[in-house]
């Protein structure tokens, strides 16, 4: 088995078609499915990455101040339409 940290990019595909091609037939539907499944987790991860992150907005958090009591500020809110 070949380790995660032998493959490089500069080796291009053909090492992995070398294997592939060497899986009994009955076995294709399972790469096609991990294909599949490798190609649906790196788009759901890749754009949340590259997504600037929300590092600056520690500073607001918790700093909201109030006048009363936060609960019946939420009760008023709740009851905005009644």
């Amino acid at each position: 088995m070949i380790a995660p940290t032998q493959i490089h990019e500069k080796s291009g595909y053909e090492p992995l078609f070398q294997r592939i091609k060497s899986v009994p037939t009955q076995y294709l539907g399972e790469i096609y499915d991990f294909v599949d499944f490798v190609l649906y987790r790196s788009t759901r991860i890749e754009p949340q990455e590259k997504q600037p992150s929300s590092a600056g907005l520690e500073e607001f958090y918790g700093c909201m101040d109030f006048d009363g009591d936060p609960l019946e500020i939420q009760k008023r809110m709740r009851n905005e339409w009644n």
